[in-house]
């Protein structure tokens, strides 16, 4: 069952959220995001009959902003922060390849003629990604929020002035800044066994006014140029490197761009590079294993763009504080119960690599749930602190083939026992390299199973 509810902006400058515990979703569901159905007044001062342009459409969009708040206050992240609806747009189509709802409808959405002399209510769909990721087949549908994250999220809409973000393009079209603007949003539901927090990719917008720059350490989905279509951007090389990796070498824009244009399939609605420059994306196809971790270095070797509006788009290492204070509210103001959280891709069987681990969703197993007794993970009594706890015939398997590793100096054998235990523990990897900066979790993990 979905219920939506109704956000209603009623002149230019206001704003309405779905609060925290707002949200409620039922047993065995998963979201996926925010579907918000707007109702737009379009006014129109001509004596003709017109239709919005790709322009006005841009400009609607920009009208309304997004905020994510994402965990218990204090904590919270915000993937999205006064971020137009442009962007949101876009984002979600990076993530679903699906186009906005009613983006190009005649009957009742945006391309819906707009009477003379009068105003006529358009409707469109937008999706405020939770999230998905259709370039990597393995996570179809994994990552989503659960009943608990649900509970504590919030979602503010704001109507900007029509002018501030960019005026209509079409002359005599506008929003109608005398009428209600109403936006219904309900979750955007996907089937999911188990209760899970994901990490919400996050989205930032900055300048670069140099030749080269190194980016956070993140799992990073997109890096784009948002002033200008791949096809007409004025770069003439471009060098990526994630964590050392390289990614692009010398590389022209032109050519750079042919895997993810020349991809099977892959539909007109994924086209990011029909509105952004794409200068790092991750490749349809590909497999959990191999996606990019880590600090990204990016360079335009000749200069060519003194200014570039640039958009990151990724996961940062989930801080072991914020996590805390997650699982914490989960168990006392959620659930009311003891928890045990284990990380999403351990616990599934996933094939994964150690440089993924920190970015893991995060399953919520209560007491008498099949979880909770059998994977290592942190368990939360009480809505205390959380600690790692390893069942005991893990600790005892493990802990036996470590002392055999290390009686024959096989000290890699060792450590490599000691990663796939911590790969269910959420926060024991602390960077988007794996292990090797070790952690708090990590040193418990390491103490229970003797190494």
């Amino acid at each position: 069952m979905r219920r939506s509810q109704k956000l209603t902006l009623a002149n230019e400058g206001a704003d309405d959220s779905i609060k925290r515990k707002a949200l409620v979703l039922q047993k065995g569901q998963g979201m996926l995001g925010y579907r918000c159905k707007f109702t737009v007044p379009i006014k129109n001062t001509t004596g003709g009959i017109l239709t919005l342009a790709a322009g006005d459409k841009t400009a609607l969009l920009k009208t309304f902003l997004a905020d994510l708040a994402v965990g218990p206050e204090g904590h919270a992240r915000t993937p999205y922060h006064n971020c137009g609806f442009d962007r949101i747009r876009n984002l979600a189509r990076s993530g679903f390849w699906q186009e906005n709802d009613y983006y190009s409808d005649t009957a009742i959405g945006l391309g819906k003629n707009c009477a003379a002399n009068a105003t006529t209510p358009v409707v469109f769909h937008a999706l405020v990604p939770t999230f998905q990721i259709q370039a990597l087949p393995e996570l179809f549908n994994v990552m989503c929020a659960g009943k608990s994250q649900a509970q504590l999220m919030e979602l503010k809409i704001t109507r900007q002035a029509s002018s501030a973000p960019q005026a209509f393009v079409t002359a005599g079209l506008s929003i109608d800044p005398a009428l209600a603007v109403t936006v219904e949003v309900f979750p955007e539901i996907v089937p999911l066994k188990v209760d899970r927090w994901v990490h919400i990719p996050e989205w930032n917008e900055t300048h670069l006014r140099k030749q080269s720059e190194t980016y956070a350490d993140m799992l990073w989905i997109l890096l784009v140029e948002t002033s200008t279509a791949h096809a007409n951007t004025t770069l003439t090389k471009v060098n990526v490197a994630i964590e050392g990796q390289e990614v692009q070498r010398d590389m022209a824009p032109a050519d750079m761009i042919t895997p993810f244009t020349g991809f099977a399939n892959l539909p007109t609605a994924a086209r990011l590079d029909l509105d952004w420059t794409l200068l790092h994306w991750i490749q349809p196809g590909t497999l959990l294993r191999n996606v990019l971790t880590g600090h990204l270095a990016f360079e335009q070797p000749n200069n060519d763009m003194p200014d570039m509006a640039l958009g990151l788009y990724g996961i940062p290492v989930p801080q072991k504080a914020d996590v805390d204070a997650i699982l914490s509210a989960i168990s006392k103001d959620v659930r009311s119960a003891n928890i045990h959280a284990v990380n999403a891709f351990a616990a599934d069987g996933l094939d994964f690599e150690d440089h993924v681990s920190a970015f893991q969703p995060i399953n919520i197993y209560g007491p008498g749930e099949a979880g909770y007794e059998k994977y290592a993970g942190l368990r939360v009594i009480a809505g205390g602190a959380p600690a790692v706890v390893i069942p005991s015939d893990v600790q005892s398997k493990v802990g036996g083939a470590i002392k055999v590793h290390k009686a024959n100096k096989k000290d890699a054998a060792a450590k490599d026992l000691v990663n796939k235990a911590a790969r269910f523990v959420p926060c024991a990897a602390t960077t988007g390299t794996g292990f090797d900066n070790g952690g708090p979790y990590y040193d418990q993990v390491k103490a229970l199973v003797g190494a």
